[in-house]
């Protein structure tokens, strides 16, 4: 048995008890003291897990509802996985069960050591159990194990698309190792998927010969421009206008009824 599960018969009899009996399921085997030499890596290898095993899964434990996995990518399990929070994914089989393993990072502490997360899949790549080291995980299902359920969808799709030569990391990998803080202006809030990025250098700014000519030529076809108020020589030619409606309430004002009541001025 893994550190893990000891600790876990010390603090959460009864837990221990229940995660006992999901390893009776493979032969007594805690996935937490599997060594990495003796997981899989390989594409091939992992169970056929599609989308209807996901919500199988999720809806049947009370996770989510029908109708918040209609809109499964506004989920904080699906965008743990889209942010690359899931690596060290591998997978072994015992007794007839596929077993994955892998490291979810934590949503909040980002630079702390990953949670733990482990999946007991059938040959057809449904759902049996899992757990997870955060505290939620205890009850079998939480956002962590979502992520890792996602990143099984996703190799079980790339299968086609990819060679026999196969990588390992065909999921989403996490950007870095360590998370630096950044100022919020700095912080992209929009979509992981790749884009073309527009570099604020890449065109130069419009200042002094070149921009008085432009503004000539803004003037020359009978039009104006905001900057033509703060740059000369067109602010000293623009005319100051005043305004020919008068404002009435500035005539309202008289010195002498200030020290008058509400009743008086009426």
């Amino acid at each position: 048995m893994s550190n893990y599960f000891i600790k876990l018969e010390n603090e959460h009899p009864d837990v221990a008890t229940r995660y006992t009996q999901k390893l009776s399921l493979i032969n007594n085997m805690d996935p937490y003291s599997l060594k990495d030499s003796q997981l899989n890596y390989s594409a091939a290898d992992f169970p056929p897990v599609n989308n209807m095993d996901i919500v199988s899964y999720l809806v049947l434990t009370s996770y989510y509802t029908s109708e918040q996995m209609k809109t499964f990518k506004s989920l904080h399990a699906y965008k743990y996985f889209e942010a690359g929070f899931v690596s060290n994914c591998g997978v072994i089989n015992i007794n007839n069960y596929m077993v994955v393993v892998a490291n979810v990072k934590h949503s909040q502490r980002m630079n702390d050591p990953p949670l733990r997360v482990w999946i007991m899949c059938k040959i057809d790549g449904s759902i049996e159990t899992a757990h997870c080291t955060c505290m939620a995980g205890a009850g079998e299902v939480c956002s962590h194990i979502g992520a890792l359920l996602y990143a099984l969808e996703y190799i079980n799709s790339s299968k086609t698309n990819t060679s026999c030569t196969d990588v390992r990391s065909l999921w989403n990998v996490p950007r870095v190792s360590k998370v630096q803080c950044e100022p919020i202006k700095n912080i992209n809030y929009g979509k992981t998927i790749s884009f073309t990025k527009i570099f604020k250098d890449s065109v130069p700014p419009v200042v002094g010969e070149e921009l008085t000519m432009f503004l000539r030529q803004i003037e020359e076809a009978g039009s104006q421009s905001v900057l033509m108020r703060v740059v000369e020589p067109f602010a000293s030619a623009l005319e100051v206008r005043e305004s020919a409606i008068s404002n009435p309430y500035t005539q309202l004002y008289n010195e002498e009824y200030i020290n008058l009541t509400y009743e008086q001025l009426l």
